[in-house]
């Protein structure tokens, strides 16, 4: 039950004044007596403030280049105002304690011992129970591999979605629909076969993608996904599970119907992304800071000539010899990671890390490489500004730590995304599909010249987790696409064989057919809400077709 506070980033207004302020008045609640902070975090190089990147212009020596800092007289005041506020706080605690008669002065100043103290071969993976071979993405798809119809699949649905989302066309609706989770193969081949059959007969007004996700967050069920628990279990049998995942995505595809899945990380796409037609990052890992562009740059090992040369090998080392420098004076190292990749080169020289993107980074890189379009989810709170800020992010060259096809860990160079688009989903103040929304957030994205069209989940946050509910926003949608809008391209639909969700318990026998994660519509309600959406798509065709204006609705 105790805290950390960063004095600088948005508690000092990134103003370097203001941190040395939030310091002393950090000092102040501890020389107070405060207990609850047991540490804090410092901006600090020789020079105050910050400077910019600019080529060709020399860079001056001892400034920041990211976030401001405090310069070296601000940080010593700081330091002795919290080694002072401390004293006070001991001796104020000394005095309690003596006063009480309950114990000595050498023993309130006992420290707790780390558990692994001395034991320096536990300085590297100290928490870390195995690591287990991981199997190359090249076998597997050795394994299992695509077939040319399956390729021209891919490819055609790829170039109609990226039509759809560019070029304003209202002759087709973009529509994602399956569960919200695989969790049983062959109920979902199922499904699939239905899906596939009611795809073919509205072809002409809905281009339909069924929704395959394999990945889960720890906090969804506390099952993490087909890939990661195919037993579901708690086992992590992972090689089986890419293997089950890509068997059951050549089987979707082998059917003629094209699949769309949430990449949660950036190593199974390398396993599956061939076989996947449209993509999305979920609302928690889409999420930007408004120092996102600071920290790209700040990540030395990336770019350590602050030139975009991205010469990362160089990087690696050049971190790590900084790191064991300063190590070697007497001085411990923390530092931030933004990769699940880097630790491997610097971790056991580290002694304290924070993630401050934990919605994260990582993935933006992700999608500026993917050659499926892209969604992204709104925040959890429904706002839509981070997803903007990703979807631009996203259009831009990038280079970060992955792994190959071989599976052997490499430099990623992509060229950036231009088919990235946001995904309104709600969130914890409500639904956010209103025509209101969608109208001013596509004059957004075309003032910052993306794609201005939005995709809409009629589930989640917008229909509460409700089956029900979710049917009720795309009949809105329907209506608002009727009336002649046209910056929707698609919408989303949680939906499986039977209505509702389950838990997964030990030892209890599974419902065919039903989630086991988030709710999802019937096929009888799937099948009613596919069949208003291509209406509504024909009666758009029909306005545009006699130049009409457009009939306006309540809502989108």
């Amino acid at each position: 039950a105790r805290v950390m506070v960063d004095c600088g980033s948005f508690n000092s207004g990134g103003n370097p004044e203001g941190q040395l302020r939030v310091a002393k008045e950090v000092a102040e609640y501890v020389a107070g007596g405060g207990s609850q902070i047991f540490g804090l975090m410092l901006h600090s190089f020789l020079v105050g403030g910050r400077q910019s990147l600019v080529p060709d212009v020399p860079l001056n020596y001892g400034m920041s280049v990211t976030e401001p800092c405090m310069d070296w007289t601000q940080t010593v005041e700081a330091l002795n105002a919290l080694a002072a506020s401390v004293r006070q706080r001991r001796d104020r605690l000394y005095k309690q304690q003596n006063e009480a008669g309950t114990i000595r002065r050498s023993e309130s100043m006992q420290r707790v011992s780390f558990p692994e103290i001395g034991q320096r071969e536990l300085l590297d993976n100290l928490r870390v129970q195995n690591i287990r071979p991981l199997i190359s993405p090249a076998c597997v798809i050795e394994e299992y591999p695509s077939e040319p119809e399956i390729e021209q699949l891919v490819l055609t649905t790829r170039c109609e979605v990226s039509s759809l989302l560019q070029h304003q066309r209202n002759d087709r609706l973009v529509v994602i629909v399956g569960p919200s989770s695989i969790h049983d193969t062959r109920a979902a081949m199922e499904y699939a076969a239905r899906l596939h059959t009611k795809a073919a007969e509205l072809s002409e007004q809905l281009l339909v993608i069924m929704q395959v996700n394999l990945e889960q967050t720890s906090a969804a069920m506390n099952w993490k996904g087909m890939i990661n628990d195919p037993n579901l279990d708690g086992s992590y049998q992972i090689n089986k599970g890419l293997r089950q995942a890509r068997q059951l995505l050549v089987d979707i595809n082998r059917l003629g119907l094209p699949s769309g899945t949430e990449y949660l990380e950036t190593i199974a796409p390398q396993f599956i992304a061939d076989l996947v037609s449209w993509s999305f990052v979920g609302a928690r890992m889409s999420r930007n800071s408004v120092l996102r562009e600071l920290a790209e740059r700040a990540v030395n090992t990336n770019d350590p000539n602050l030139d975009g040369s991205y010469q990362i090998n160089k990087g690696l080392r050049q971190a790590r010899q900084l790191l064991v420098d300063i190590n070697r004076l007497g001085l411990p190292a923390a530092m931030e990671f933004l990769s699940t990749i880097s630790p491997q080169f610097v971790a056991d020289l580290v002694s304290w890390a924070n993630i401050k993107f934990n919605e994260s980074e990582a993935h933006r890189e992700l999608a500026s490489g993917l050659s499926t379009p892209v969604g992204f989810y709104t925040s959890t709170s429904g706002e839509w500004k981070s997803a903007v800020e990703a979807v631009g992010g996203s259009c831009t060259p990038h280079a970060f730590l992955s792994v190959s096809k071989q599976g052997i860990a490499g430099i990623v160079e992509t060229t950036g995304n231009r088919d990235c688009h946001v995904v309104l989903h709600g969130g914890d103040g409500g639904p956010n599909h209103e025509e209101r929304v969608v109208r001013e957030l596509s004059e957004v994205l075309e003032s910052l010249q993306l794609p201005a069209r939005v995709m809409v989940d009629c589930g989640s946050f917008n229909s509460n987790g409700s089956p029900q509910a979710q049917v009720r926003v795309a009949k809105e949608v329907a209506d608002y696409i009727a009336g002649g809008g046209s910056q929707v391209f698609g919408v989303l639909l949680h939906s499986f064989l039977l209505s509702g969700r389950q838990d997964l318990v030990p030892g209890r026998k599974l419902i065919y057919g039903m989630s086991a994660t988030e709710a999802c519509m019937d096929w009888s309600a799937t099948e009613e809400v596919l069949d208003l959406l291509a209406a509504a798509v024909r009666q758009n065709a029909r306005l545009y077709a006699r130049d009409e204006p457009p009939i306006k609705k309540a809502r989108a």
